[in-house]
């Protein structure tokens, strides 16, 4: 019969440490798995897949809709082909708080090709340089998903005091998140309309 110390083997992480020149390292943390909040996923993934993003939004309006190229977005986390990118947002009613709020950024992972850590970059944030233009006619023809789509004639969003984040109830530490990620406050030149159709667009670079 053998010892304690014969039967008994400690199972340690490193035993389980790899590394891949060509994969990346996901890493699915908090909410976001059905592991629930404290819980943590990775997986690999070949980056040629495309622009792992989360897409993070605030506007305390009647009705927001939000599509991506088209697609509206099943969860916070997607996976974007590399090239252009549509944000297009349809907006009924005037937001209460102030105003909107956006942020497309690169996914977090555990560790990048070559082993490093990673950190989330942004893609796309709402601000006054970014071009995001809006116009309060329903749009004809495919605006939500070409990005050559010729919107001259709309007027563009303007930046508007930031959001109370106090008055953003719940949702205040969202707010507070999507500021730290650089996101400015825009919104419509007064008075403000009841609805409208607001896009933006960038370029995803490949690795």
């Amino acid at each position: 019969m053998g010892t304690m110390s014969d039967d008994l083997k400690l199972n340690r992480l490193t035993r389980f440490h790899k590394h891949s020149p060509r994969l990346l390292l996901e890493w699915h943390g908090s909410c976001e798995v059905p592991a629930g909040c404290g819980g943590a996923v990775m997986r690999w993934r070949d980056p040629s897949d495309g622009q792992a993003a989360t897409v993070s939004l605030y506007c305390d309006a009647e009705g927001l809709q939000v599509t991506l190229n088209g697609a509206r977005p099943p969860t916070r986390r997607v996976l974007l082909p590399f090239g252009p990118v549509v944000v297009a947002l349809h907006l009924r009613g005037t937001p209460r708080t102030g105003g909107l709020l956006f942020a497309l950024q690169s996914a977090p992972l555990h560790r990048g090709p070559d082993g490093t850590p990673f950190r989330a970059e942004p893609l796309l944030l709402s601000g006054p340089r970014a071009g995001w233009r809006y116009t309060t006619t329903l749009p004809d023809g495919d605006w939500r998903t070409e990005a050559g789509y010729d919107d001259s004639d709309w007027s563009p969003l303007v930046e508007v005091p930031p959001v109370a984040a106090h008055r953003a109830g719940r949702r205040s530490w969202g707010v507070r998140s999507l500021e730290q990620a650089g996101a400015k406050a825009m919104g419509f030149p007064s008075p403000p309309p009841h609805e409208a159709w607001i896009r933006c667009t960038t370029t995803l670079e490949a690795p």
